[in-house]
């Protein structure tokens, strides 16, 4: 999962650096045989988003190439107010 590929690269100690210099959030990896694991990843991820879309970030373009496009963000933001609401029937 692209989400969970980005935070598992958030997790190294030069990453996680860079990261706090933008935020005190820290990256959250999901744990693959759980569903609800990638359900409590992807609202974590839209936090970071527009930190590590900035420009002067100090994540390379290579970084910066696998982080989700604004297409792929509305989906998600669909996405989770749908499961959302089925977890709350």
């Amino acid at each position: 999962m692209k989400a969970n590929d980005v935070m598992v690269m958030l997790k190294t100690a030069k990453s996680r650096g860079r990261l706090r210099n933008l935020t005190p959030l820290s990256p959250q990896a999901c744990n693959i045989t759980r569903w609800t694991s990638t359900f409590d990843t992807l609202p974590h991820y839209r936090e970071l988003h527009p930190l590590l879309i900035q420009r002067k970030t100090g994540f390379d373009r290579s970084f910066k190439a696998k982080l989700f496009s604004a297409i792929e963000l509305d989906t998600i933001d669909h996405l989770l107010a749908s499961l959302t609401n089925f977890l709350e029937r």
